[in-house]
């Protein structure tokens, strides 16, 4: 069962993975490793679609390709791992969710999620 084969990869993170009411180990701690330093090369080549879907200026895709932009949040998930991690958080992202890319990298992003029940 890969539910079973993942609980027993992530047994020790349980303790610490949660947020609120959200379960978020850092199970994809590896993939985030692999993605680093790729966010500039990823920008390269959506460029374009993220100017004309979101009227994006090149002066804002090159901020965001150096992390510099503070405007907009940006996250890269790896749907290919279990729980489908962040591999990569921007500055802005940081700014605005109070959450550091350290901490958020290798994790869903159901930490995003309100920690109440009713409010779910």
């Amino acid at each position: 069962n890969i539910f079973l084969e993942w609980l027993q990869e992530v047994k020790d993170d349980i303790d610490e993975g949660w947020e609120g009411e959200n379960f978020c180990p850092q199970v994809g701690a590896s993939s985030a490793k692999e993605f680093l330093g790729r966010w500039p090369s990823l920008l390269t080549v959506m460029g374009d679609s993220l100017m004309n879907q979101w009227q994006l200026k090149r002066d804002a895709i090159a901020s965001l390709k150096s992390n510099t932009n503070d405007n907009f949040a940006c996250s890269v998930c790896d749907p290919l791992e279990v729980d489908c991690p962040l591999v990569f958080v921007n500055k802005a992202f940081e700014e605005k969710t109070g959450y550091s890319a350290d901490w958020a990298a290798g994790r869903n992003c159901r930490f995003l999620q309100p920690n109440s029940k009713a409010f779910s």
